[in-house]
């Protein structure tokens, strides 16, 4: 029993760091406040925060190929380096990163580069190349950022088991409250890997006592209170373990793990009947868990302790009934795994169209495996693999639309083709006709007839048609009166009208300027109207000539991309039966290994039993 209490206290102060910053929601990559200067990267960015990673990588690809990219090119890089790297493409995301720092980018630029290249290093397992990566950075990083960097140059340490200077690294901390927590935990926890004891548990113990009240605040005390308590059970002050474990949440993601090393901590100091509450309280809870089938070989053992021997041997009967009902559910588990219905029943309600950096099964199938997918989802080897066959269910979707759409480009050139030979024909006819060399003879008559105008001052010519017909008229009338017979009725004729012939040139004669200017403008405006024409006519004969070719073209390239797209088919087709059967295997594997424990913990119960009953025959009365 001791052996499986060393064994989850080393589990424990081993991984929390990790374990912690994992928990931790990466941020952007974005510089805050930085103005939008292009309409592409803008539309990536907009995909970007919609947790629309894929789109946004393939829309900064694209203005990268058409040049489009500037003046957000770097910045874009590492954006892309970092949506690579949501995507578990490691080796890309550092191809990136890499290529920034060689390209002789600006100091913050390749600060960045460099933090991003030891993230992916860390995560890759290579510590040593993290930390020359940190080591690199010059200056303070943007936003949120500086408070990561901090927080992986002391992850760095601990996997160089450099405690001491991980502990001084996030010792004072003074950056982003909601890091805070995380900094404590693992300042905690580094002191207490450095044989700092009394210091890593007075800061675990601030760690799990303070902090906020949202959610990831109270999970935060938890593991520290998990951390305080085991590290405190490991140098025997089991007081102090008992307090802590009691600090942990009964409903949280801990509090199995909280029960056991409560129960442990009051058996320490000889209160069984104590450690039996948590314990027994863990017997309600579901069997898969470690805590609980520790626990139903911890209660026989307080009974030992009570020196009940009768309900120790019950107790053990049980537990080794229990692990053996358990063995062959988990037996049933394993073929239904490699049948292929677990994943067939996970992804049932799953879009294959969508794709987003926080995807989460929202609800599990109603399945005997549902418990053990609970815990499977919880491993990272099975969140990865999970992760990357959803990923490949989403590119064979996007890869299916893209040959059925290519069938719709085909139709769609098609049919523009047809509307060009259709309108051919009308529009040659009419670049025969010569209608704009027509329209340029008419204007050069209205440019020459404005300049005798000009030059004879002649208000006449600029009068309006109704003005033109008037004066004509009165033209008519004139010569008419004077043909008429002398007379008193003649001359007062030939007077009125040569009023009113007066008063009509008086009128034009005013508005001469301004008529004068409305005609000039309007000249210019059919000027403009002539230029656009020119312009387009050359379009239209040049489009005569390059508009077969150019859809030649377009043919050719949805030609190419069928087979293209057909190939990727048949790849994307092999990755997803092969990453569905590695998917399969790791379950497969982590059930055996559940399985493997449960035989362990089952030759400990018959053995125990077989104590039990030896004390029990060593107690009885001679006959």
């Amino acid at each position: 029993m001791r052996r499986l209490l060393a064994f989850a206290i080393a589990l424990l102060l081993s991984g929390g760091a990790a374990l912690a910053a994992a928990d931790k929601p990466k941020p952007g990559v974005l510089r805050e406040g930085r103005q939008i200067r292009d309409l592409h990267y803008g539309d990536v960015l907009f995909h970007f925060y919609q947790d629309d990673f894929f789109n946004a990588i393939v829309g900064f690809t694209a203005a990268r190929q058409m040049g489009r990219a500037e003046p957000h090119a770097a910045d874009g890089e590492l954006l892309l380096g970092g949506m690579l790297l949501s995507y578990g493409q490691h080796q890309q995301a550092s191809q990136i990163f890499q290529a920034l720092l060689d390209s002789g980018a600006k100091q913050e630029i390749r600060d960045r580069a460099w933090f991003f290249l030891s993230r992916v290093s860390f995560d890759r397992g290579s510590v040593d190349r993290a930390q020359d990566s940190i080591g690199r950075i010059t200056g303070k990083l943007p936003g949120r950022l500086e408070d990561e960097r901090r927080l992986l140059e002391a992850q760095v340490l601990m996997g160089q088991q450099r405690y001491a200077e991980a502990a001084a690294q996030l010792a004072d901390w003074k950056g982003g409250e909601d890091w805070a927590g995380y900094a404590r935990f693992n300042e905690g926890v580094a002191l207490v890997r450095a044989e700092r004891i009394d210091e890593g548990l007075k800061v675990l113990e601030i760690a799990g006592t303070t902090g906020g009240s949202s959610e990831e605040d109270r999970a935060i005390r938890d593991r520290a209170n998990l951390a305080l308590g085991f590290a405190a059970v490991q140098t025997e002050r089991h007081e102090a373990a008992r307090t802590a474990f009691r600090r942990v949440r009964l409903e949280g993601p801990w509090s199995n793990q909280a029960l056991l090393g409560l129960g442990w901590a009051e058996s320490a100091m000889g209160h069984y009947r104590e450690a039996l509450v948590p314990w027994m309280e863990l017997q309600q809870r579901d069997l898969l868990d470690p805590s609980v089938q520790e626990s139903m070989l911890a209660i026989p053992y307080a009974m030992m302790g009570l020196k009940a021997y009768g309900q120790a041997a019950q107790r053990y009967e049980k537990a080794i009934a229990s692990f053996d009902v358990e063995s062959r559910n988990l037996d049933r588990s394993i073929q239904r795994i490699h049948s292929g219905a677990m994943l067939d029943e996970l992804f049932a309600d799953d879009n294959p169209n969508s794709l987003g950096g926080n995807w989460q099964i929202d609800r599990l199938p109603a399945t005997e495996e549902t418990r053990y997918l609970v815990r499977l989802m919880s491993t990272r080897g099975f969140q990865e693999g999970l992760k990357n066959y959803r990923d490949l269910r989403f590119v064979h979707a996007n890869l299916q639309r893209w040959s059925r759409d290519l069938g719709t480009f085909s139709d769609m050139l098609a049919t523009r083709k047809m509307r060009y030979e259709e309108h051919l024909p009308a529009v040659r006819q009419a670049m025969e006709r010569n209608a704009i060399d027509v329209a340029m003879e008419r204007r050069a008559a209205l440019v020459a007839r404005l300049s005798t105008v000009e030059q004879t001052r002649d208000p006449i010519s600029l009068a309006s048609a109704r003005e033109a017909a008037q004066w004509a008229q009165l033209q008519r009338v004139s010569q008419r009166i004077s043909q008429l017979a002398p007379g008193p009725q003649a001359d007062a004729l030939r007077d009125r009208a040569r009023v009113l012939q007066g008063v009509l040139r008086w009128n034009l004669s005013h508005d001469y300027a301004v008529r004068l200017w409305q005609t000039r403008t309007e000249l210019a405006r059919v000027d403009k109207a002539l230029a656009e024409a020119r312009t387009l006519r050359t379009s239209v004969v040049e489009a005569q000539s390059s508009e077969p070719s150019r859809l030649a073209g377009f043919g050719k390239r949805i030609d190419a991309q069928g087979p293209r797209v057909a190939a990727l088919l048949v790849r994307t087709d092999a990755l997803l039966a092969r990453q569905r059967q590695e998917l399969q295997q790791i379950a497969a594997d982590e059930l055996t290994l559940y399985k493997e424990r449960l035989a362990g913990y089952s030759s400990e119960a018959h053995f125990a039993l077989a104590q039990v009953y030896d004390r029990a025959a060593v107690k009885a009365p001679a006959p």
